[in-house]
């Protein structure tokens, strides 16, 4: 825009005829007009680019923050997201979980295998028993709830949950717990 204003400052020196002056005071006006009109979007565009942000970094506290375990894998089965309440289950940390594969932590991994492959031919939530091991510890019998989220029908991520032992226990009457999996159930 600098260049247009030297360019303009440069034009107004120079004679013109009244038609050229007529049309370049326009086109100048124009110019001006939609550097506004810009710099309005630039700064609309930066509003919304924050309110992302913040929307953004609520759903990531709220996922953290939730007591059911959640784990999003892609559809090679490796983690690329997980919450504080599963790295509590599988008695690691959220950051040793990212990157490394759902499968190493399933007890039954033909049943699976063969869940990951239903699953990416399927709409809406799926239930799945099996069990899970936690590092170091002995299995835990789980229920859990896999969504995929899918990109224009095609699976791109599966988004697992399990319930908390709490739930568990009410639903099925028997304890189910990290600390339960240490003592070797």
């Amino acid at each position: 825009m600098k260049r247009l204003r030297g360019a303009a400052a440069e034009l107004r020196r120079q004679p013109l005829t009244p038609r050229a002056s007529e049309v370049f005071e326009e086109l100048f006006g124009t110019c001006e007009s939609l550097e506004r009109d810009l710099a309005g979007a630039e700064m609309d565009l930066g509003a919304r680019q924050a309110d992302a942000e913040l929307q953004a970094a609520e759903r990531d506290y709220l996922f953290q923050a939730m007591p059911v375990a959640c784990i999003e894998i892609d559809t090679d089965g490796t983690i690329v997201r997980t919450n504080r309440a599963a790295a509590t289950l599988l008695n690691t940390s959220p950051k040793y979980l990212v990157g490394r594969l759902l499968l190493h932590f399933v007890e039954d991994r033909e049943t699976f295998r063969s869940f990951m492959q239903q699953i990416t031919h399927h709409d809406g939530p799926t239930l799945l028993a099996c069990c899970i091991r936690p590092r170091e510890h002995a299995p835990i019998p789980i229920d859990c709830k896999a969504i995929a989220a899918s990109a224009d029908r095609s699976v791109t991520s599966l988004l697992f949950f399990v319930p908390p032992p709490q739930a568990v226990l009410r639903r099925t009457g028997r304890p189910v717990s990290v600390a339960g999996a240490r003592q070797g159930m």
